[in-house]
């Protein structure tokens, strides 16, 4: 965006984030977008690095059970549970 603004005032002569001068600066722009992105990673990022690390180990365990045949049965006996749920929802419309 900031570059597109950039062009659009230098060449075409357009005015579009700053209505009073021209736009930030491209190496102003980097700097802002580093500190931007290091203040985020210091109130987020500690949140991220453990979420993922869950998540990842979610998935590779799903993958993995579904590669070695583990964890069938319990998913055949889950669908039964939720078929016969489905079932009595049935019968007692």
């Amino acid at each position: 965006m900031l570059i597109i603004a950039n062009i659009q005032y230098w060449f075409l002569g357009i005015q579009v984030l700053n209505l009073n001068g021209p736009p930030m600066g491209l190496l102003f722009g980097l700097k802002a977008l580093l500190l931007s992105t290091l203040v985020s990673l210091l109130f987020v990022g500690w949140f991220t690095l453990p979420f993922g690390a869950f998540t990842g180990w979610i998935y590779a365990r799903r993958i993995c059970a579904r590669e070695t045949g583990q964890g069938h049965e319990e998913a055949a006996s889950e669908e039964q549970t939720l078929s016969s749920e489905a079932d009595i929802h049935k019968e007692q419309l």
